[in-house]
């Protein structure tokens, strides 16, 4: 990887960094106010939690059943944390396990007609909640903010390789 040269003067690196310092923390701070008010609401309103929420949504939106690796990997967790959460699911009747025929060491995880009825009505309160959390800020200011956080994906997606 090609070092740049720092051209800045000392305090404009100390600076920058602060601001990257508070960038973080603030981003850190609303992710984590949003993700408790989510995780509230979906308790009170639907007595679920927000990883039940996350595996219905992730096999809502997939068109073939998923492994339970493949599930994992969606969701950024291990499968340790989606087995217990996965069997739950399994006995209240919103998904379903298959074993294919030529490997009986993996199983197959897919939404129910139950499931997804329950997820809809999950998501669409989802949705209008977000609408209640970000009504501060205009169409433009929003596209601005998803325009910036693709670039910072898409850095971040470099640093990885």
């Amino acid at each position: 990887m090609a070092q740049t040269q720092n051209t800045n003067s000392p305090s404009e690196t100390v600076s920058d960094r602060k601001q990257t310092l508070r960038l973080w923390l603030k981003m850190l701070n609303c992710t984590n106010i949003i993700e408790k008010k989510i995780q509230n609401q979906l308790r009170s309103d639907f007595e679920t939690t927000l990883p039940r929420f996350d595996i219905l949504s992730a096999l809502d939106r997939s068109k073939t059943p998923l492994s339970m690796s493949q599930l994992s990997k969606d969701l950024l967790v291990s499968n340790g944390n989606v087995t217990g959460v996965v069997n739950r699911l399994i006995q209240d009747g919103y998904i379903s396990r298959s074993t294919p025929q030529q490997d009986r060491r993996t199983y197959f995880i897919s939404i129910t007609e139950a499931g997804s009825h329950e997820f809809k009505k999950m998501a669409n309160a989802h949705a209008e909640w977000l609408e209640g959390m970000f009504c501060g800020l205009d169409n433009e200011e929003t596209i601005s903010i998803l325009g910036f956080l693709q670039k910072l994906g898409t850095g971040l997606s470099k640093t990885e390789q």
